[in-house]
């Protein structure tokens, strides 16, 4: 009798671990899974959606977007996404045709709230001047007044049919961003819609405190330092959101040649800066070389960064101190 009461319970043991195996499947297959293109967009999905959803990233921190390419398994992993938001990055319409192989019926949706064209931060200025910068391109006198067109226009463009995307950059890009999460997460999820409204209302205020973080951090520069020099022009929208003006070494996705470099170092040292910043994942080699003839200083400014947040208040503090004279080089480097 006591044997069979021990067989049991025993039983009842395995009958119950299966059945919570079971529950926790399906309330793992429940959860939405949303895909997206770089870190960034990760930030903002995390901060609508907490733990009720699931991100898919298909470029992983501290790889490159410009030249990454997916594994096979990872265009596999991501078939079983809900969704894939785009950002306005050019690599993702060649990676759309091989989603859609994958999965064809993979709802793709923009992030910026559904609007793509929130991208063009002075558009079609700054496309215009990038045609008259490649005329002047030819000619190495001119290389320093096409920089100066792009500084105007608040960013250098380059490979993006005349659009920044970079959109995170600046606060009010990742409020569009995060919008655009919240809209899509209470169209695949309503039953959770009150969460997410909620975490979407806390992210905006951090997202807003930050903000005038950095309005109040930047202020105090003068406007006749307010340049900073970049080796790929991430910058733009962060340039145009306080009032700043953004030199970039790289010109439509390529590095400039002996003539355009020397027009570049011209156009800085007039502006008296000394720091170059760089994305983490691109070369030091041509930025190095810039920083040393402006006898100043390479310094690290990741766009893709995990930590959304505190990244921008770091490299908003970094921009302060470049733009403040901190860029030169002391005897001690």
């Amino acid at each position: 009798m006591q044997k069979n009461w021990l067989l049991f319970f025993v039983l009842i043991l395995v009958v119950g671990f299966f059945a919570v195996g079971a529950f926790s499947t399906a309330h793992a297959a429940s959860e939405p899974t949303v895909a997206v293109s770089v870190v960034p967009q990760q930030w903002a999905v995390r901060q609508v959606g907490g733990d009720q959803v699931r991100t898919l990233v298909l470029v992983p921190a501290g790889a490159d977007p410009h030249t990454f390419e997916p594994k096979p398994s990872q265009v596999a992993q991501l078939a079983g996404a809900d969704v894939f938001f785009t950002i306005g990055l050019e690599f993702e319409k060649a990676w759309l045709g091989r989603l859609a192989g994958a999965k064809p019926d993979l709802r793709v949706v923009s992030m910026l709230d559904g609007n793509p064209s929130d991208l063009a931060v002075h558009a079609g200025e700054a496309h215009d001047h990038a045609e008259h910068a490649g005329e002047a391109h030819d000619h190495a006198e001119h290389a320093g007044e096409a920089h100066d067109h792009a500084e105007h226009a608040g960013h250098h463009h380059h490979h993006h049919d005349g659009l920044d995307p970079h959109v995170w950059t600046a606060p009010q890009g990742m409020i569009r961003m995060l919008d655009g999460t919240l809209r899509e997460l209470v169209r695949l999820d309503p039953a959770h819609a009150d969460a997410y409204r909620a975490r979407h209302a806390r992210a905006l205020e951090r997202v807003q405190t930050l903000d005038r973080e950095i309005h109040d951090l930047l202020r105090i520069i003068p406007e006749e330092r307010r340049v900073f020099l970049v080796f790929h022009p991430a910058w733009g929208h962060f340039a145009e959101s306080y009032g700043l003006r953004q030199l970039s070494i790289e010109m439509e996705g390529k590095e400039p040649g002996p003539g355009e470099l020397a027009g570049v170092i011209r156009e800085a040292a007039r502006r008296n800066v000394h720091a170059v910043f760089i994305q983490p994942q691109m070369s030091r080699r041509t930025a190095g070389q810039v920083a040393r003839a402006l006898d100043g200083r390479v310094i690290p400014a990741d766009p893709l960064a995990e930590d959304w947040e505190n990244n921008l208040r770091a490299v908003a503090r970094a921009f302060r101190m470049a733009m403040s004279g901190g860029g030169q080089r002391t005897g001690e480097e």
